[in-house]
Order: structure tokens, then C-alpha cells, then sequence
């Protein structure tokens, strides 16, 4: 059963927090989002960045990530 967005205080949001360190969202990922957007009213996600610019284990820019997102998810 889906959950309606409500809020009465029109401060309902929901938090992603995440790498992403990935060329492209899996579809996992892009079910995760958008289960936290189909139940809150703004959704804020969190990219965690790490103090080298690019490693093996972090090989995308923060940049690169949020682009990533925003061609899936644009609002």
C-alpha cells in the first residue's frame, strides 16, 4: 500500500545519504530514491565525499555524482 504525502507542517522531508560511486544509478538506487520521494514532500540526498579527489574506491567527482542524479531525478 503507497503512503500519501501529508504533512501539517509542510516540513515533511526525507534524507538520502550515499556515494554513489558509480557511472550509472543501478536500479536499486533508483528504487530507493524513489521510494523516499513517493513518501515525503521534499527529499534532500547527502553525496559523501572523501578527501582525495579520485581513487580507486572513489573514482567519480562530487560533480560527476550529482549529475548523475539529476539526469534520473530532475526535480
Amino acid at each position: 500500500m503507497m503512503k500519501e504525502k501529508t504533512s501539517a507542517s509542510g516540513q515533511d522531508v526525507g534524507i538520502i545519504i550515499g556515494r554513489f560511486q558509480v557511472h550509472q544509478l543501478t536500479q536499486a538506487h533508483k528504487e530507493l530514491i524513489q521510494f523516499v520521494i513517493d513518501r515525503h514532500t521534499k527529499v534532500v540526498i547527502f553525496l559523501g565525499l572523501s578527501p582525495l579527489l579520485v581513487t580507486r574506491n572513489n573514482p567519480l567527482d562530487f560533480e560527476s555524482r550529482k549529475q548523475m542524479i539529476l539526469k534520473e531525478f530532475p526535480k
